[in-house]
């Protein structure tokens, strides 16, 4: 969806959908949770996303801006639809996320059949490029395959943020920029209906946690830069979303309480409460730790 003009679903609590200008969606919405559904009309013309905040003034605006309060509404409601449920709970997994993961699965084999090529430089492996050359030309089709006929009017404007989702293959880095696009086109898939409220669950420990572990092999794999990094900003410097949904999911969960006795202490992350397999935020640092020991 055009982020920049559309009401949508999510909110900020402290707002009221109401107060809000009116946008191209049918009047109609239903109320499930945290999540609005919403009916997009038969006349709605889709537009490709196009590039709009270009200076600290146009920040500001896009703070006060319909698809700011969106954005951070739609983390809201999933970190809301995840409290206390790690990545092995037993969630609904509907046609259309059952789709998307395999619409992953199709891009890591893509990965495989793209190894990295000799090159002079450490860093940005040139071979990225192919790969998201593939991306590019196949993901009309991989969406169109992925999303019910009903939808297929829309994928022209979606498939923008799932292709800016993967990186930038001129700099051949990734950043939360990049997470970011992919947020708002999982976004962009509940506000056309293609996904639904009883979706969300599965949205962040099946589509997202995939999602992060192919772009964790994409930054291995192709040495890709973190785009954007300001170093002690972050503990990562790829990744900001799993650090919020992945302290929801150890809400309500005994503490775990470790002992740092000094470099090394936590030798062993890959089995018990803090196992990677059982929480997003746990499997990066899990990661981080591949890359720093």
């Amino acid at each position: 969806m055009d982020m920049e003009s559309c009401v949508g679903p999510f909110k900020l609590p402290l707002q009221s959908p109401g107060s809000y200008p009116k946008a191209p969606f049918a009047e109609s919405r239903t109320r499930s949770e945290s999540v609005y559904v919403v009916s997009v009309s038969e006349d709605h013309q889709y537009t490709t996303p196009r590039r709009a905040v270009t200076s600290a003034e146009d920040m500001d605006i896009w703070k006060e801006s319909e698809a700011y309060s969106e954005i951070v509404g739609f983390i809201i409601a999933l970190n809301e639809a995840v409290k206390g449920k790690p990545l092995t709970i037993d969630c609904l997994l509907a046609e259309v996320p059952r789709n998307l993961l395999e619409l992953l699965n199709k891009l890591d084999l893509w990965l495989e059949e793209t190894p990295p090529v000799d090159q002079p430089q450490r860093f940005g492996n040139q071979a990225f490029r192919t790969w998201f050359d593939r991306l590019k030309r196949g993901a009309l089709e991989l969406l169109q395959r992925a999303l019910p006929e009903q939808f297929h009017r829309a994928v022209p404007e979606v498939m923008f943020y799932l292709v800016e989702g993967f990186g930038n293959s001129t700099r051949i880095d990734y950043g939360t920029g990049h997470e970011l696009a992919f947020l708002m086109f999982l976004c962009c898939l509940f506000k056309i209906g293609a996904l639904k409220p009883p979706d969300q669950e599965a949205v962040v420990t099946k589509v997202f946690n995939r999602y992060l572990q192919l772009v964790r092999k994409l930054q291995l794999t192709y040495r890709m830069e973190p785009a954007g990094s300001h170093g002690v900003w972050s503990l990562d410097d790829y990744q900001f979303i799993p650090f919020i949904w992945g302290s929801s999911q150890l809400i309500g969960k005994a503490p775990l309480l470790v002992t740092l006795k000094g470099q090394g202490s936590l030798s062993s992350p890959w089995s018990g409460p803090w196992s990677p397999h059982i929480h997003i935020q746990t499997y990066c640092y899990s990661f981080l730790r591949l890359l720093q020991f």
